[in-house]
This record gives structure tokens, sequence and C-alpha cells, in this order.
């Protein structure tokens, strides 16, 4: 399955919007919480958008203070990716641009003129960005659905495409790497912190959706979701070895 991984952090997402909103209509939240979750699930959804595309783009999003995000390539990136026939720079590519065009993307020099596809950088406003978020979702939703989920709910395919991902993704030996940092429970039950940047191996899984992770001598705990969060981790495509 195409990018099943990011798959299922878009509809994650999706999902995440609705229920922020649903909360937020019946009091169940602040507008101030409505607001930090509803940017946090667009700024998920829109990077793993983007990865479903072949497009790795610099994260965490945020919304910036005129309400924008933007929305640039990472250079730096080892995951799959669409280069520049010119300068071999990665760039949005043909799929990706065509969809933010849709959504009326700002390229920063004030033309007003759709990205190209040879771009690399743009700003998106935020409600533009939960329209092409929910486009994006159901595009995805109509590529992989009947694969995936007869009930075709969001809800069901969310989670047969996680556990797709799962099966597809994690594997003994495969690297994780940490993004910020995080705190772990080992085996002896302890609080461990793993520091930014530390690379870890998974060994087996622990638990349903947990895996025991080993950095260095020490092995902890991690839940398959946290691994997925791309705020906490980086997994890299292929085992070691």
């Amino acid at each position: 399955m195409r990018n099943a991984d990011q798959a299922a952090i878009v509809f994650a997402a999706f999902k995440k919007l609705e229920e922020a909103t649903e909360a937020f209509s019946k009091g169940g939240i602040t507008s101030v919480a409505h607001s930090y979750e509803r940017g946090e699930a667009l700024g998920k959804g829109l990077v793993a958008l983007a990865q479903y595309h072949d497009v790795p783009i610099k994260g965490p999003l945020h919304i910036d203070s005129r309400g924008d995000f933007r929305i640039i390539v990472d250079q730096m990136s080892d995951k799959p990716c669409i280069k520049s026939a010119f300068n071999g720079n990665k760039v949005y590519g043909k799929s990706f641009s065509a969809l933010l065009n849709e959504f009326n993307p700002r390229t920063g020099d004030g033309s007003g003129k759709n990205t190209a596809h040879e771009e690399d950088s743009c700003y998106l406003n935020h409600f533009a960005a939960e329209k092409m978020l929910v486009k994006g979702a159901k595009i995805i939703w109509e590529e992989v659905y009947d694969e995936i989920h007869p009930d075709k709910s969001v809800a069901g395919a969310t989670a047969a495409l996680s556990a797709a991902g799962a099966s597809a993704a994690l594997a003994p030996g495969q690297q994780v790497v940490t993004v910020n940092g995080e705190l772990n429970t080992d085996d002896d039950g302890q609080e461990r912190q793993t520091p930014a940047g530390a690379v870890g191996v998974l060994d087996a899984p622990s638990a349903p959706g947990q895996w025991s992770v080993h950095f260095g001598d020490a092995a902890v705990h991690i839940t398959e979701d946290e691994m997925r969060d791309p705020e906490q981790y980086r997994l890299v495509d292929r085992p070691r070895g």
C-alpha cells in the first residue's frame, strides 16, 4: 500500500479536527484549547499529507502570527522525494503542487501566483489548510479504502491504515531517532531520559501496540503511536544490516 503510515496520520488528523470542533461546539473545551488542538492536528496532517505525495516537509508546522502555515520542503531529509530536473533540489512535484494550488498558496513574492511543481516553499492560510487536509484525506480514502475496510468509515479506515502502516514500517532491527528527547520507562519500571538525536533499535513487541527499543545498553518501552508522531520520533525506513 502506498505510504500507509502517512495515510494513517492524515486520517487521524482529520478525525482529531472533527472531534475538537464537536467538543468546542458543545462547550466541552475552551476556545484556547480548541485553537491549540486544531492547529496541532492541522500541522501533523499537512506534514503527513505532503509525505504521502513523497514530499518531505520541515516540521513541526505551526500557525504564525498572520494565520499562515509556511510549508517548506526539507532539503536535508532522507525520505523518498521528488527532485528538480534543473538543480537537483527537493521540490513539491506535480501531484502535491496541484493539490496546493486548489487552496491559494502564496510564494512570498506578493504576486499571488500558484506554486510551480519546481518550487519548495509557500505560505498557506490556516482556513485554506483545513480545507486542503479534508480534501487530501478524501482523496486518500478514495484511493485506498477498498483495500482496507469494507464499511468505508473514517474510523474504520483509520484503524485499518494504522495496522497496515505498523506491519509495513516496523520491524526488529529498525532504527528510531528521538527528535527533542523523550522520557520513557525501562524494563524495571524506571523512567529514563533519552536525549534529542539518540538512535534506538527496535527489539521486539513488548505489549500490543508497544515495542522494546534499545538505546545503547538501556531498553525502554515505546508505543507505536509515539514512534509515528513526527514531533517525538523519526523512523528510519530500513532495518539495520
